[in-house]
């Protein structure tokens, strides 16, 4: 189980001979939380309150992974740049039960984090939805979990795939 943007990485970086994405395991379970003191109406935002994230210090569960890439485009899509600088936007990465913590002792303005840390920010953190991540795709559908395997043991354990994929419907 991994986020769509290492599944493709590790794809394409290895030329389509190392892996396959078998499904998605996930979908529509990220979300961008703030303080709330940053957002009036969880979940829509206005362009003051987007404008808000200027100076602000922001955490994601990974460089490069999933919600990394979605709080850049975000971002970038809304002519915020990324630095320290009072009118820039800083991120960091940092471990979801790291993220809790700083969010909790207020070293972090918020987090573009998957469940269940989505809600453990807003329930134990006392944050606000700044953003769905589901508002973003077409019928707020979007994979955020891929389930993948190495050609080898898809080739070598395909009933054993197959009994995952149903496992993981089922579940």
């Amino acid at each position: 189980y991994v986020g769509p943007n290492p599944a493709i990485s590790g794809y394409t970086t290895t030329k389509q001979t190392l892996l396959r994405v078998v499904a998605g395991a996930t979908s529509g379970g990220a979300k961008f939380i703030v303080r709330s003191e940053l957002i009036a109406n969880p979940g829509n935002a206005t362009k003051a309150e987007i404008e808000g994230l200027r100076g602000r210090f922001f955490a994601t569960p990974g460089l490069g992974g999933t919600q990394d890439v979605a709080l850049r485009s975000y971002l970038k899509a809304n002519h915020l740049s990324l630095g320290t600088k009072s009118t820039q936007v800083a991120i960091a990465p940092s471990d979801n039960s790291t993220t809790l913590t700083l969010f909790k002792k207020g070293q972090i303005d918020g987090a573009w984090v998957p469940e269940p840390w989505a809600t453990r920010l807003v329930q134990d953190g006392k944050g606000k939805v700044f953003l769905d991540e589901a508002s973003l795709w077409k019928g707020g559908k979007d994979i955020t979990t891929d389930v993948i395997a190495s050609q080898k043991f898809l080739h070598q354990y395909p009933a054993t795939v197959k009994a995952l994929l149903q496992a993981n419907n089922e579940a």
